[in-house]
C-alpha cells in the first residue's frame, strides 16, 4: 500500500454517533452550534467562528478547537483514512474518505459538519496494542494519527498482530487513560474465557449484588438464569438474565429475549464482548430491560473486586492503586 494518510474522528459517546456515521458513511466532529463552514477561511476566520458559537469557550482552547474543525473542513484530503473508536460499542472503525466537507443538519442537528465515508474495516479494541489505543484516546476531536500509522495500515492490510499487552513508558498516561487501559486488559481477558468460567463470573457477580440464581437452559455459547432475591425466589422482580460469550446479539436476538418476559420479569443480557450500536438503540425503548457489554463487566469487576473469590482474582489479576481525581476540585482550607 502507499504511502497513506490517517486521521482519527473522536466523538460520540452514545449510540447515536456510530448508527449515524455506519447507516449513512459519514463522518461529523458534531459541534452544532456552528453554522455552515464552506467558505469560513483561514484558521483566524475559523477561531472567530467557533469563539461566536461557543461564546463561554477559554480563550486558550480557541486556537487548538479552531485548528481541529479547520483540519476536518479543509485539510482532509479526498482518499486519505479515517479511524473512528466507537465509544459505546467499543468497536474501532476504519473508512477512506470519499468526497468534500457538506453541511447537512437536516441529517443530523447533532453532526451537521460532514464528510463522506466508505467505511472498510471494524475491530474490536482488543486487536490493538495499548500504544495504539492510547493515540486513539486523545482528547482531541479531529486529528492525525502520527505514532500509530503502521500498526492500523497494518489493520487494512489484514495483517494485525497480536498486540503487546505492556504499557509504553514514552506514551503520555492521563487518569482516565489508565482506567481505560485497565478496561481494555479486563476485555481481553473475559474473552479467553471459557463458557463455564464465563458462567460462573457473571454467577458470582450477581451474587455479589444480592441476588441468587436458577439454571433454565444453556446453548454453546449462551445460557439462561433467573435471578431472584429472598429464599424462595418469589420476591419481584424476576430477573432474567441472558449469558452471550461469542458477541453475536443483534436486534432480532433482543427483540426475541424480550417476547420470553413475563409481565413481573426483568431482563438482563451480559455478554463478553460488545453489542451493536444498534442493539444499544433498540434496548433505549425498553424500560424492563439492562444491557451489560465485556467494559460493563470490567466496571463491575472494579467496584467488586475486593468482595470477589480468589479464584476469580486470579483469573482477572488486577492491583488497586492511587490516581489523581482531578474531579473533585480544590477543597477548603
Amino acid at each position: 500500500m502507499r504511502d497513506i494518510t490517517i486521521w482519527a474522528v473522536n466523538v460520540g459517546k452514545n449510540a447515536e454517533a456510530e448508527s449515524l456515521f455506519l447507516s449513512k458513511s459519514i463522518i461529523s466532529p458534531g459541534l452544532s452550534k456552528m453554522p455552515d463552514l464552506s467558505y469560513a477561511g483561514d484558521r483566524e476566520a475559523f477561531k472567530v467562528r467557533y469563539q461566536q458559537s461557543y461564546p463561554s469557550a477559554k480563550a486558550s482552547d480557541l486556537p487548538l478547537m479552531a485548528a481541529q474543525v479547520f483540519r476536518f473542513v479543509q485539510e482532509i484530503g479526498d482518499g486519505d483514512f479515517v479511524v473512528f473508536p466507537a465509544k459505546l460499542s467499543r468497536k474501532v472503525h476504519i473508512g477512506q474518505f470519499s468526497g468534500n466537507y457538506t453541511f447537512r443538519p437536516s441529517v443530523s442537528a447533532n453532526f451537521p459538519h460532514q464528510r463522506p465515508v466508505r467505511w472498510l474495516k471494524e475491530f474490536s479494541r482488543a486487536q490493538f496494542s495499548q500504544g495504539a489505543l492510547f493515540e486513539l484516546g486523545s482528547a482531541m476531536l479531529v486529528f492525525k494519527v502520527k505514532g500509530h500509522t503502521e500498526e492500523f495500515r497494518a489493520a487494512l492490510e489484514r495483517k494485525l498482530a497480536t498486540p503487546d499487552e505492556k504499557i509504553l513508558p514514552s506514551v503520555p498516561v492521563a487518569t482516565d487513560e489508565i482506567e481505560e487501559q485497565t478496561r481494555d486488559f479486563v476485555v481481553r481477558q473475559l474473552s479467553q474465557f471459557s463458557k463455564s468460567g464465563f458462567e460462573k463470573l457473571a454467577l458470582h457477580l450477581l451474587e455479589k449484588v444480592g441476588y441468587r440464581t436458577r439454571a433454565v437452559s444453556t446453548g454453546d455459547n449462551t445460557a439462561e438464569f433467573l435471578a431472584y432475591k429472598g429464599l424462595l425466589g418469589f420476591e419481584p422482580p424476576v430477573v432474567k438474565v441472558q449469558l452471550r460469550l461469542d458477541g453475536k446479539f443483534t436486534e432480532p436476538h433482543l427483540q426475541g429475549f424480550v417476547q420470553t418476559l413475563g409481565s413481573n420479569e426483568c431482563g438482563l443480557v451480559i455478554s463478553a464482548g460488545s453489542f451493536p450500536a444498534s442493539v444499544w438503540q433498540a434496548a433505549r425503548n425498553q424500560v424492563n430491560l439492562q444491557l451489560i457489554d465485556g467494559a460493563g463487566v470490567a466496571d463491575l469487576m472494579f467496584s467488586l473486586y475486593d468482595q470477589l473469590d480468589l479464584h476469580q482474582r486470579q483469573m482477572v489479576p488486577l492491583k488497586r492503586i492511587f490516581v489523581p481525581d482531578l474531579t473533585i476540585g480544590e477543597t477548603a482550607d
